[in-house]
């Protein structure tokens, strides 16, 4: 489900449901309802960039593509190449 998705990675990071909200640009009370499930599996464009970039994982991860986190901003953040 996305909303586990996002909140067992939101947690990874040591992250609130705030200060996902800010890093992401989203509304606090849109992650809340997110991470609930009242919101749905389905997100814009917009909302999944900005989590996609808050949690540092890839747009596929958040659709449920992808059960590994391989967004590039991840792999500059640890070294990876």
């Amino acid at each position: 489900m996305l909303g586990d998705q996002i909140d067992r990675r939101r947690r990874e990071l040591g992250l609130s449901q705030r200060e996902l909200a800010q890093k992401s640009g989203l509304s606090p009370q849109y992650i809340s309802y997110l991470i609930s499930g009242k919101r749905g599996q389905r997100l814009s464009v917009t909302a999944a960039t900005g989590l996609a970039k808050a949690l540092r994982v890839s747009k596929k991860f958040l659709q449920g593509e992808s059960t590994y986190v391989d967004s590039p901003s991840e792999k500059s953040v640890t070294g990876a190449s």
